[in-house]
């Protein structure tokens, strides 16, 4: 009994060293997105304000996310539908990977379509959670032509998502 609650002691002061995140205040429809630099299939970087004049919707995903991946076929049927819009439908890896053949493999085997970008380094993805204050996945995210949030939570790909995205964009 000692031992056990000994190491339950020293758990939770080990925990209470651990280094915490800092949460901001999530960000409200209206607010202007950060510019953001994430890394391609060619390992060529690219930024968010690329795609300024257009809608963004960006999916927040990881590799080991059942829900993320779960969602892929419908994202993909969304992006096809609304292919001619003023929208683009971006996915960006949250996982901390500096190799690319993982997430290359990764993308392949989930028959991932459409632009797929990656964080890459704990930098990246440390920033990008402050940057977008996105602190779970999946995470969907729309992002208007001059840059500013429309939803900081909208819908996941679906039957709602496209009649959302159908009343936004008329």
């Amino acid at each position: 009994m000692k031992k056990t609650i000994s190491l339950l002691l020293l758990s939770f002061i080990l925990c209470s060293f651990s280094v915490k995140e800092e949460k901001l205040e999530p960000f409200k429809n209206g607010d202007s997105a950060s510019n953001f630099t994430f890394y391609d299939r060619n390992k060529e970087k690219v930024e968010l304000k690329e795609f300024k004049g257009k809608y963004v919707f960006m999916d927040v995903w990881g590799l080991y996310c059942a829900p993320c991946i779960k969602a892929i076929p419908k994202l993909n049927e969304v992006r096809e539908e609304f292919k001619n819009e003023n929208i683009e439908f971006i996915c960006v890896c949250w996982e901390i990977l500096e190799n690319f053949d993982t997430w290359e493999e990764r993308l392949t085997k989930y028959k991932t379509e459409g632009k797929q970008y990656l964080l890459k380094d704990k930098d990246a993805f440390y920033g990008f959670r402050k940057a977008f204050r996105t602190y779970s996945i999946p995470a969907y995210i729309l992002i208007d032509p001059e840059g500013n949030f429309v939803d900081v939570d909208a819908p996941k790909p679906s039957e709602e998502l496209k009649t959302y995205l159908k009343s936004i964009l008329k």
